[in-house]
Order: structure tokens, then sequence, then C-alpha cells
């Protein structure tokens, strides 16, 4: 017995997927939209099916993906990490996932989530900042319908902060907690966020390199006022 909560699920996010072995089974609208997933993680994935998508198959042509025109069979799991079991044939998936446990792989099973090790979850995404809902895979509905609200909330403004945070990060760094305080404060506030989302890159870094030095040197009250 613990004495704090317990939970099903642990949150993770997996990156240089470009130098793992991805394999997606099946061919289909459902593998369409996992395979776009996996090609915007800088994945290079094979999918075994033996027919694709239209919009798959322009992937295939641009070299993005290796495929097997053929239906998965036992033994295509082999050095795999990760597996997304998306065939439109529920015995199929079963097969993989055998496959895949048995081989100690990370799987997610579309047609069955239990099935499977791990699901994917409910994103948005605004360049490096990233967004996840899950209802631990009990209601897509619920995560989908929340995922809407952050989107009308979270928009390209901040992505544009995002960009900031990322390239004047080791200038962060330096100041005091309180400045860094006081530097979030301001970039977040909606009215400056809106003016950085209208002004050109290099008016928006000039800005926060003077509200750097500002912040290392003078109080709150004497900080810039925005970018114009």
């Amino acid at each position: 017995m613990t004495d704090h909560p317990t939970y099903s699920s642990y949150p993770v996010v997996l990156n240089q997927l470009n130098t793992l072995n991805c394999v997606l089974i099946g061919g289909g609208t459902i593998a369409e939209r996992k395979l776009r997933d996996l090609l915007h993680a800088n994945a290079n994935p094979t999918i075994i099916s033996p027919t694709l998508t239209p919009r798959a198959e322009g992937w295939r042509n641009k070299h993005q993906l290796t495929h097997h025109a053929r239906p998965y069979k036992t033994g295509d799991l082999k050095d795999a990490f990760l597996v997304i079991a998306a065939s439109n044939n529920p015995d199929v998936n079963n097969a993989a996932a055998q496959e895949a446990h048995a081989r100690g792989i990370l799987i997610n099973v579309v047609t069955n989530a239990t099935n499977g090790n791990f699901y994917t979850t409910a994103t948005i995404r605004r360049d490096d900042l990233l967004l996840s809902v899950s209802t631990s895979g009990q209601s897509p509905l619920l995560s989908r319908n929340i995922k809407q609200e952050l989107e009308q909330h979270f928009g390209n403004d901040y992505a544009i902060l995002s960009r900031i945070f990322k390239t004047f990060r080791e200038d962060l760094k330096r100041l005091s907690p309180e400045a860094r305080d006081c530097f979030y404060r301001t970039l977040s506030d909606k009215t400056q966020r809106q003016r950085l989302q209208n002004a050109p890159q290099e008016v928006n870094n000039a800005y926060v390199r003077s509200l750097i030095t500002h912040l290392q040197t003078r109080t709150e009250q004497h900080i810039p006022q925005g970018v114009s």
C-alpha cells in the first residue's frame, strides 16, 4: 500500500525515432493517420500492407517510408522498437500483438487498446510546444473535445513564445529566478503575444534582448513596454 495515488499508465514522449525501427501494420485510413504522425516525428517507418491509401503511396514515392506490399506474418517484428497494429482485420492486429509481447516490443493496437502496451494521445503542436490529452484510452470523444478547447486557447502565438524561449534559453539561465518569472509574465501577456505574432522575427529578437538586458539590471517596473 502506497501513500500516493497510482495510475494504470505512465506518460512519455519518444524522440530520435529516426534511429529506431518503427513498424506499422495496415494500409487503410487509420493506418494513414498513424503513418502521418510517425513521419511528423521524423521516423523512417516500415509499413506492412498489401495496399496503401493514395496519400501513403505519395509518401512512399517520396522515399519517406519502406513498404512491404504483403500481409503481416510472424517474424516481421524482429528488431522492431515500436509497432502500431492498424490493420482493418482485428485477427491480424492480435497476432502482431502476440509477437510483440513475446519479443518485449512496444505495440499499439488500434482495434483493442488493452491488447497493446501503449496508446497514443490527442496532441496539439505549436512548434516545440506539445500539449497532450488522454483519458487512458477510455473516451476518445472526450479527449477530442478537450483538444479542441485547448486549440482555441493555445494559438500560433504560443509557437512564437516557444521559439523565443528556445533561442534565448542560455541567456535566461543567467537571470535570477525572479527575473525569469518577470520575463515569462511579460511575454505571456495576451496583448504582448499578439504583438509578437504580428512583428517580424528580427524585431522580436531585438525586443527580447532588450528585455533580458533590463531584467539583468533593473526592477520589473522598468522593463520595456513591448514590441511596436
